[in-house]
This record gives C-alpha cells, structure tokens and sequence, in this order.
C-alpha cells in the first residue's frame, strides 16, 4: 500500500538549510501553547479544587493542547528524517497520521469553542435573569463530547484516505507538517458556520467580563484558525503563515487564564512564605 508513494516525495531535507531555523520556532510555540494549557489545567486543580469546572472548559483546554501537538509532529518527522533515507513505511505512516490529525484540529478547537461559548451564555442569562435554568447535566455532557466525536470522525476518515491514497500524501514546501495534495473545503466552511453562530451568541451576553474576553479570543483564533485552513486546504505555505499557526495556541492559553492563574500562584506561595517567616521569627 505504501509502495506508490515516491522517496522524492518525502525528500524533506532539501529545505532543511533555508528553513530550519523557523522549523524550530514553529515546533517551539506548539508545544509551549500546549504546554500553557497543561499548567492552566494543573494550577486550576490546585487552586480551584472546590470549584467545579464545566466540562466544556476542561474540553476547551484539552483541545488546544491537541492543536499544539498535532501540529509539532510535523516537525518532529522533519528533525527525525533529517538527512537520511525517509522513504520507509514508518515516516509514510506517522506522516499520514499527522496529515490527519491537522485536518481535524481546527475543527475540534471550533468545535470547543462554540461549546464553551454556549455554557457561558446559559450561566450568564440565568445571572442576568433572562433564563430560570441552565445547561441540564446531559446537555452539559454532549457539548463537552460531541466535538471529540467529530474530530475522531475527522482524524480518521482523513488517515483512512491517505493510507489508502498514500500518493496523495507530502510534506509541506517548508517541512512543518504533512499534508495531502488534494483538500477538501467542507471542513472550511463548517468551522465558518460555526464561528459565525459563536459571534452571535457571545454578542447577546456583552455584559459580562467574559464574553468581552471571549470576544477578543474569538477574533484572534477565528483569524488564526482561518488561515491555518488556508494552508492545509490550499497549496500556498508560507513561513510567517506557519508561525501565525503555531502562536495561535500560546496566545489562547495567555487569555484564558494563564496569567492570572500564575499570578495567583505565586501570591499563594509569597503568602505560605510570610507566615513562615512570620512563625520563625515571633
């Protein structure tokens, strides 16, 4: 099955010189947005330990980290097969494996994002007493899970066509990540639908401190995310649109409470450091 796709083909170390220097920065800023995310989970556990978080948050967060990592792999494959013969079944397998998990990251962080969206605005119109209830339990449950059921829909029928078109499998000009020669726009316009519809319903709840970050995330990942879709579903790669990608999941985790968690962090331990102190010294 991997015998049709050509060595040329996967001959990714002619742009190594040119361009392996941004193929760091762009593996780099992947993995410190997933990263971020991580350490808002962990220090959320830890400081917030009585407060439940929504299930569509903690879905919100895990998703960026898959955007992270799914992007990285590409260059990952890159730095692995650099300078050596990378025409074998293992690159051509976790090059297919990465072309699907690119394909479906976009979608899933719409996808949560628009679920996120949704739990905010049910809490916020029962605090501004437009609505008597929020989410029920079961609705709650399928916002968090039904974007993972996508995205495995996505991933795999997206890594089902390119083993068995593997020919239709490549590494991008640059070298970041893989890809197939030819893309599909449904999942483009989809992820339009649903960021158009996740404007109006923040829009309703501008009230409230969070929509208006929530607003200001939506801009920037909607711009981000759009052009992440250009790329992968279009031919045109550029460096500086690559690193665009790549920042898209640092940026979200510092709006959506990195800074304030770390903050936070570090005055608990400033203050478990003066009644220390304060203990030694009376």
């Amino acid at each position: 099955m991997f015998s049709s796709l050509r060595a040329r083909e996967f001959d990714v170390s002619l742009s190594i010189p040119s361009t392996y220097p941004y193929n760091i920065a762009f593996l780099t800023l992947n993995i410190l947005g997933a990263a971020a995310f991580v350490i808002v989970l962990s220090l959320t556990e830890m400081l917030h330990r009585y407060n439940i978080r929504h299930h569509a948050w903690r879905s919100f967060c895990v998703s960026w980290i898959v955007f992270g990592l799914s992007y990285a792999v590409g260059t990952c494959i890159l730095m692995s097969y650099q300078g050596g013969k990378n025409s074998g079944r293992s690159a051509m397998a976790v090059c297919a494996i990465q072309s699907g998990l690119i394909y479906a990251a976009p979608v899933l962080v719409a996808n949560t994002t628009l679920g996120l969206i949704i739990q905010l605005r049910s809490i916020m119109l029962v605090g501004m007493n437009k609505a008597q209830d929020q989410l029920s339990s079961r609705s709650r449950i399928l916002v968090a899970t039904i974007p993972w059921i996508i995205w495995t829909i996505n991933f795999f029928g997206v890594l089902a066509y390119a083993l068995i078109e593997p020919s239709k499998l490549e590494m991008n000009d640059i070298g970041t990540y893989c890809h197939l020669k030819i893309p599909t726009m449904n999942t483009a316009i989809l992820v339009v639908l649903m960021y158009k519809r996740g404007f109006r319903l923040a829009g309703k709840c501008d009230a409230s401190k969070t929509a208006i970050r929530l607003g200001i995330f939506m801009l920037q990942v909607t711009v981000g995310i759009g052009l992440a879709l250009a790329i992968v579903f279009t031919e045109s790669n550029t460096i500086v649109m690559d690193l665009i990608i790549a920042i898209q999941s640092p940026i979200a985790a510092l709006i959506f409470g990195l800074r304030t968690l770390v903050a936070k962090s570090l005055s608990l331990q400033r203050q478990s450091i003066l009644r220390l102190l304060g203990g030694v010294l009376t």
